[in-house]
This record gives C-alpha cells, sequence and structure tokens, in this order.
C-alpha cells in the first residue's frame, strides 16, 4: 500500500507516513525543514508525506488561516515528534 491509494483508511495511512518519518530519521541524514532549511526539529510529517519542523509549519498554518489567505489550513497531524 502507498500514501496514494485512495482505499487506504486513515489508520493505514497513518502507518505508512509514520514509517516513512522514522526510515528518514533512522537514516541519519540530515533532513532539513522546507521552512527554515535547517535541521527538522520535531519533526511532524502531512498527509501527502511532507515533513517539516512543527514550529515552522504551524506558523505557515496560523498565517494562512487569516481571512482572506488560503491554501494550507486543511493541515493535520501524523506523526508528531517521531524519532
Amino acid at each position: 500500500m502507498s500514501k496514494n491509494d485512495p482505499s487506504a483508511t486513515p489508520e493505514e495511512l497513518r502507518k505508512v507516513l509514520v514509517a516513512k518519518i522514522l526510515e528518514v530519521l533512522q537514516s541519519g541524514s540530515d533532513e532539513e525543514c522546507a521552512i527554515c532549511l535547517d535541521s527538522l526539529k520535531t519533526p511532524v510529517i502531512t498527509h501527502c508525506a511532507h515533513v517539516f519542523c512543527r514550529a515552522c509549519i504551524q506558523q505557515v498554518i496560523q498565517a494562512e488561516e487569516r481571512p482572506g489567505v488560503s491554501g494550507w489550513g486543511e493541515g493535520r497531524w501524523v506523526g508528531e515528534g517521531v524519532g
């Protein structure tokens, strides 16, 4: 099963995404946040399998939830603080 499988249940999707973040963190590579461009701090993963620092993506979501701004407002955390 993959994260793109339309028949996947939320729990199956969660397992796939948590496995992905664990793989990234255990690989020893120094993954960086696409927002702050620094090493991941308290990493979280979105349903679309993007990994960010929790604080960074929270700031983006809060900024875009303001009236007149659209985008990441539907973000949900799947694998908080794994690793």
